[in-house]
């Protein structure tokens, strides 16, 4: 039998091989955690990955026949794969529907990205955004990889190779690269390392990151968010996002990550796709119970600092574990939805109310009230949604709400009135006025803005005064 070497992890103390990873003729994985413990082979002469070997009588002998590695890597790709559905997943709205079926075969050459990564022992890094958008994809793909193993044998050695990270922010750095590129670094790999990026991204701040990564890393990434002018995403192996295809966000990227999921192992992800929606606030969402809940509780989790030392310990296999237990599931929606309720309650009675141009009512908020209860459950920008879901309720669609705390400011206006008030170029307006915006972004219905430290107020004034506000 023939089988070629994929992947080698070594390790840190004398370039020491602590983990192969080899693909045989018949498409099959295997994994061993040194050569001298490959079951049912032995690997006497893979000093690279790559390095072609030929298996008789349980001992193997280097060749450098290598032609044949792609035709072993598609049929271990294409067993996984056949764990799939044989039909898509009819999950959501019509027009959400339409929205996937545009992206498909782009969904499915990234599944196929993946899978290459698993076949092959390659290193992968899931970075997600720390939100119930993010965290519901990455949970779903957590799942898919579970699944995949455990239908391969391949166990805990094959997992080792994925690496999970929440993201607080907007943006895939140059510091984050660098530090994937330290974890790739213990690997010598057929194929190149991959980050597979859910729910953020879209920025200006991301493209040195990308612009670094060509040559060195594969890029599979999934988001939602407005796709701006001079965005590389030409440079990203597979890129999938709504915006590329005529779409908007509300498909969002938790979604769109869980039809990957489904394609790759065939798990049913529906209660993740509808937590996504909630959390995400998308014209599709369902309003179920289940779903309302479960996006609460995902956004309580990774919005929850004492969950981990600066949330580092939340992995969507710990996100996992909370919805797959009762108990603890409601512990966490019960604290949550309290703290919301209360927080609610005591910002409708410091709104600040001005009357912008068209009619156009904006609430100013001061977060410093909701701060200063030190509840574990509210950050800013999630409390700014649920804030004016209750605003829009009580004052009609023609309204906006401007959260403000420290060195952010928080947007949020009815998608019925979102095109008109521009959000987005108003952001850019005010970074040409003012050096005291740094940055921002987001989406025309929802999105941020960073300033320097105490100039919130002051950028807050030039809002209102972008959106018609006169004083006096």
């Amino acid at each position: 039998m023939k089988a070629v070497v994929t992947s080698i992890k070594t390790s840190g103390f004398g370039n020491r091989s602590i983990l192969y990873n080899i693909i045989d003729e018949n498409g099959i994985p295997h994994c061993a955690e040194s050569a001298y413990k490959f079951l049912p082979f032995e690997i006497v002469e893979a000093e690279e990955a790559g390095s072609a070997v030929e298996i008789r009588d349980g001992k193997s002998y280097g060749t450098a026949d290598r032609k044949r590695y792609s035709e072993f890597v598609d049929r271990a790709v294409a067993n996984i794969m056949a764990l799939g559905p044989a039909q898509p997943s009819a999950f959501g709205k019509a027009e959400l529907r339409r929205a996937v079926d545009s992206m498909r075969d782009s969904l499915a050459a990234a599944a196929r990205k993946f899978c290459t990564a698993l076949a092959t022992g390659t290193p992968v890094m899931v970075r997600f955004h720390g939100d119930g958008d993010g965290a519901s994809g990455a949970v779903a793909i957590y799942r898919a990889v579970e699944q995949v193993a455990s239908s391969n044998g391949m166990g805990n050695a094959w997992k080792s190779c994925i690496f999970w990270r929440i993201n607080k922010g907007i943006a895939y750095t140059s510091s984050d690269l660098h530090s994937d590129m330290l974890i790739f670094d213990a690997y010598d790999c057929t194929e190149k390392p991959l980050v597979m990026i859910i729910d953020f991204g879209t920025s200006e701040e991301s493209k040195d990151a990308i612009v670094s990564a060509q040559g060195k890393v594969d890029l599979v990434w999934i988001d939602h968010h407005p796709i701006y002018d001079g965005f590389p995403a030409d440079l990203i192996g597979n890129y999938v996002n709504p915006w590329a295809y005529g779409f908007d966000s509300n498909t969002t990227a938790g979604f769109l990550a869980c039809e990957m999921a489904e394609t790759i192992s065939g798990i049913d992800a529906a209660l993740l796709k509808g937590a996504s929606l909630s959390s995400d606030h998308s014209a599709y969402a369902d309003s179920s119970k289940e779903f309302v809940d479960a996006g609460i509780v995902i956004d309580a989790i990774t919005l929850n600092e004492t969950h981990g030392y600066e949330r580092s310990n939340v992995t969507p296999k710990y996100i996992d574990s909370i919805l797959n237990s009762r108990q603890r599931f409601e512990e966490v929606l019960h604290s949550a939805s309290g703290q919301l309720d209360e927080a609610i309650g005591i910002a409708m009675k410091k709104l600040k109310r001005y009357a912008g141009t068209g009619g156009l009512e904006i609430f100013a908020f001061n977060y410093e009230h909701v701060a200063k209860l030190e509840f574990e459950y509210l950050k800013p920008g999630k409390f700014g949604t649920k804030l004016y879901d209750r605003i829009e309720s009580e004052y009609g669609h023609n309204t906006l709400l401007a959260l403000y705390y420290r060195n952010y400011i928080i947007l949020r206006v009815s998608r019925l009135v979102s095109k008109e008030v521009g959000l987005l170029k108003i952001i850019g307006d005010l970074r040409e006025l003012t050096d005291y915006v740094i940055d921002g972004g987001g989406h025309n219905e929802a999105a941020s803005i960073r300033v320097l430290q105490g100039e919130a107020r002051q950028v807050l004034n030039l809002l209102l005064g972008s959106l018609g506000y006169k004083p006096g």
